[in-house]
């Protein structure tokens, strides 16, 4: 019998919506002790995802600014997807919907765990949400596969 993601997909999911500040985000992934995690609309539908790696582009992004200066003059700045955005802001004032990636990379619950692991692969992402339409359902990430590699 082949496994589908239902079968190994964590249900208790923590989402965020795109107006949690990176303070309040920081304290939800070291409190729940997730890497990642999605952000939802007011409907609670998927519009993205947030992760550590978010916070620490972030970081970098913070210290280039201070390190280079102004955008404007630094070509090297030119490139940062986030720069406009975050330039001289705390992180109390940064919210989710700034730094999170969009969209959101999703499966269907019926979907081969096979195939799961072949789209993170693929993408390089260490979690792939779990929806139902636009709805987060549950989420899978590289822990819940070597957990089900474990049990074989």
């Amino acid at each position: 019998m082949e496994i589908k993601a239902a079968d190994i997909m964590n249900r208790d999911v923590v989402c965020v919506k795109r107006s949690t500040t990176l303070q309040e985000l920081v304290e939800i992934l070291f409190t729940k002790r997730v890497g990642g995690v999605p952000v939802v609309d007011d409907k609670e539908e998927l519009i993205g995802i947030v992760s550590k790696t978010d916070l620490v582009t972030y970081g970098l992004e913070c210290e280039l600014c201070e390190i280079l200066g102004n955008k404007k003059e630094n070509p090297l700045l030119s490139d940062l997807q986030n720069f406009a955005n975050i330039q001289g802001q705390e992180p109390s004032s940064v919210t989710v919907e700034q730094i999170m990636t969009t969209p959101a990379i999703a499966a269907d619950p019926n979907a081969p765990v096979t195939d799961i692991v072949r789209i993170m692969l693929a993408k390089k992402i260490h979690r792939i949400i779990i929806a139902e339409g636009k709805k987060v359902v549950g989420i899978i990430t590289t822990m819940d596969l070597l957990r089900l590699l474990d049990k074989r």
